[in-house]
C-alpha cells in the first residue's frame, strides 16, 4: 500500500479539525486512543484525549502512530444535511 506524504495527511487534518480520530500507538503494544482532532501544525497534529491536549509528529520515513478519522456514517451526514436545509429560513 503506498503511503501518503505528510503534507498531504495535514492538508487532510486540516479539514476534520473538531472530528473524532482513533490514534493507534506503534510504540506501546498497539495501545488504542481516541480523541477529537484539535489542531494542525506544518509538522505534527494536535489530539485531544482525556482533556490533556498532545502534538504526534509525523514523518514521511516512519511512524510512531496510526491516526485514524472517526467520520459518521453518509447516511447521518445526509439527514443532518436535510434537516439543516428545512430549518433554515
Amino acid at each position: 500500500m503506498k503511503s501518503i506524504s505528510v503534507a498531504a495527511q495535514l492538508i487532510i487534518f486540516s479539514r476534520y479539525i473538531g472530528q473524532q480520530v482513533m490514534v493507534i500507538s506503534l510504540l506501546n503494544n498497539s495501545e488504542v486512543n481516541i480523541g477529537v482532532l484539535s489542531g494542525v501544525k506544518h509538522n505534527a497534529i494536535a489530539v485531544d484525549i482525556d482533556d490533556v491536549i498532545r502534538w504526534i509528529p509525523l514523518y514521511d520515513n516512519f511512524r510512531l502512530c496510526e491516526i485514524k478519522l472517526l467520520l459518521k456514517p453518509l447516511k447521518n451526514l445526509r439527514l443532518m444535511l436535510f434537516l439543516q436545509q428545512t430549518t433554515c429560513p
